[in-house]
């Protein structure tokens, strides 16, 4: 899958979120969009969904950065309007970033001055560990992420790969 979020001649990626339980969609949403692809997020059972709750997909998207549709695969509904968006170009590359703290964000930035064409998510999984991302990158970088990775054990008293998930 990160090979082909890494692909920029993606026209769109579609994120297909669960409505019904939509905090843990917006993670996933969260963590592609950090990779600035270009991206609409499908609200699937979206149908089931309103009958709990009232989900605002347009107020959803506007603070994401990219167009959520809602659908639902069981009636087809949305269906069309999911299409059109796909086909209509309305895709986008959110500027949404998670505010992590200070220690993470600084390491951030370091990793984008030493390679600036490392994006924020990446940069993100790179301190996670995810070795697809590492393997990538230059050799400095890699060295530097795994002092940063002790650094911070040594200061967190757990893994950054936990601290970010949480």
């Amino acid at each position: 899958v990160i090979d082909m979020l890494r692909d920029r001649e993606n026209d769109v990626i579609v994120v297909v979120a669960d409505a019904t339980n939509l905090e843990s969609s917006i993670v996933l949403a969260i963590e592609v969009s950090e990779l600035g692809v270009p991206m609409i997020m499908a609200l699937n059972k979206f149908d089931l969904a309103s009958k709990r709750m009232i989900i605002d997909s347009e107020r959803l998207g506007k603070i994401l950065g990219f167009p959520c549709v809602p659908v639902s695969s069981r009636t087809g509904e949305g269906v069309d309007l999911l299409l059109e968006a796909i086909a209509g170009d309305e895709a986008k590359v959110s500027d949404y970033e998670v505010l992590y703290d200070g220690h993470i964000m600084r390491y951030i930035e370091e990793i984008r001055r030493m390679d600036p064409t490392i994006t924020w998510g990446y940069a993100v999984k790179m301190m996670e560990g995810l070795d697809i991302v590492l393997d990538k990158a230059q050799e400095d970088v890699r060295e530097r992420v795994s002092e940063m990775g002790e650094e911070f054990v040594r200061t967190h008293g757990e893994p950054m790969a936990v601290h970010l998930a949480r």
